[in-house]
């Protein structure tokens, strides 16, 4: 996507037998002037500070730990490269070849 533009999707999945569904699809609307709710992606201003920060997905992962130390936590970032199958510190082309991850 390009700085100025936006992503948001609404999307519907499964767990445990269970429907759920996040933000609204056009058909649960019944009239075009109402507004749609989705889940923002990537807005233009792609910041904590942004006023819409906090209605964005973000990517979160599980740890499987507990009681984790932010002064003794360290998290080694890897790309896994394509022709050696090698996992690298950095990615290996591009603009940022061989910038640390």
């Amino acid at each position: 996507l390009q700085p100025d533009e936006v992503l948001a999707v609404a999307f519907e999945y499964t767990l445990g037998g269970r429907s759920y569904q996040v933000g609204e699809f056009s058909s649960d609307i019944k009239e075009t002037g109402q507004s749609l709710f989705v889940k923002l992606f990537k807005n233009t201003a792609n910041s904590p500070d942004a006023a819409c920060w906090d209605l964005m997905m973000k990517n979160v992962y599980s740890l499987n730990a507990y009681s984790v130390q932010k002064e003794k936590f360290q998290l080694n970032i890897t790309y896994q490269s394509d022709k050696t199958g090698v996992y690298l510190r950095y990615i290996p082309e591009g603009k940022i070849a061989k910038t640390p991850l």
